[in-house]
């Protein structure tokens, strides 16, 4: 069995190296139990196993600003061809658009998500797949530290810190005080009650050239990235599912079969893989419509009436319990 199918959730082994670096930074004494994780010696590792060392290393360095401090250590070798492909791309909106396209290489549950606001300003949006049944495998530190390591990436891409980057939060996870410090650590402003987690950049700045832009070195480690994808995606059920999902004009009659037969396996099977990841196939649906949900609501070119029926309930009301109990928020929230 490879590395990809024994983790419920795996992750790029360049996570591991960076608290590697930031816990030597701060003379953390690392005992064989921590050297033996920030080891990186495979490619993908465990979802569970990072969660725990971040968390080890914030208690150890008494220091709850250890997972934005950790992001500064990223170089455009920390995830390979990943954050290679995004410091050499051409734009600003390039690099984002790469970032959403190979987000998977960096790890599940989390992925990314491409906005155009109304404005033309863009957001990518950090959506999480964990299952709603489940605690979180993704602590409020590791979200922190996904999203100061995504600012930290594209702040060193332009390289002059972009000046209208706005980190959006659905909540703040640590003391309000230290709010300020990501701000002047990242070159960010940040702000707290989003229905989403995410990132905002202002259309004025999409079209900077980004100064590291090769075009030989960019085209190759595209080509790089996408092999990865496809071993990676054929490993990845989730992924499977939601390249089914992504192109339907509508969920209306979906159900467990019809994907099961779409994928080329049978129901059982396909319960029985998501399984593996603590899931099934009714909860990752349900997660799918809540983000098929937000994207169309932030458009604001449907109705109520017309996102329910787009993501598969037979009436508003419906929707309206199913979204306010996920969110906290009723669709008539802006977003």
């Amino acid at each position: 069995m490879s590395e990809v199918e024994t983790f419920t959730f795996s992750v790029h082994a360049g996570w591991f190296e960076l608290l590697n670096k930031a816990a030597s930074s701060m003379q953390i004494d690392q005992c064989d139990h921590y050297t033996n994780l920030l080891s990186v010696n495979n490619r993908r590792k465990d979802l569970h196993q990072l969660r725990d060392l971040l968390h080890n290393l914030t208690e150890q360095s008494h220091d709850v600003t250890f997972a934005i401090k950790a992001a500064k250590f990223i170089t455009p070798l920390s995830f390979s061809s990943f954050s290679l492909a995004l410091c050499t791309a051409p734009t600003v909106e390039q690099l984002l658009l790469n970032a959403v396209e190979y987000t998977p290489l960096l790890g599940s549950p989390l992925r990314l998500s491409y906005h155009l606001t109304v404005t033309g300003d863009a957001e990518l949006w950090l959506i999480n797949n964990e299952p709603f049944n489940k605690a979180n495998y993704v602590s409020h530190y590791g979200v922190l530290f996904y999203i100061s390591v995504l600012v930290e990436l594209i702040q060193q891409a332009v390289r002059i810190p972009l000046r209208c980057l706005e980190v959006k939060l659905t909540e703040w996870p640590i003391e309000h005080k230290y709010k300020a410090f990501m701000e002047q650590h990242l070159y960010c402003t940040v702000s707290v009650d989003s229905a989403i987690q995410k990132i905002c950049i202002r259309r004025s700045e999409l079209l900077i050239n980004l100064p590291a832009h090769e075009p030989n070195l960019y085209a190759s480690q595209q080509i790089l990235v996408r092999k990865q994808l496809t071993i990676l995606g054929k490993k990845d059920i989730l992924l499977q599912i939601y390249q089914y999902l992504d192109p339907l004009p509508n969920l209306q009659g979906i159900n467990g079969n019809k994907v099961a037969t779409a994928l080329s396996v049978s129901f059982r099977t396909l319960n029985r893989r998501l399984a593996q990841q603590d899931s099934s196939f009714r909860l990752v649906l349900d997660k799918y419509k809540l983000e098929k949900a937000l994207i169309l609501l932030s458009k604001n070119e449907h109705s109520i009436s017309e996102v329910a029926y787009i993501v598969g309930f037979s009436d508003s009301s419906c929707f309206s319990r199913f979204f306010k109990k996920w969110t906290g928020y009723t669709p008539k929230t802006k977003f």
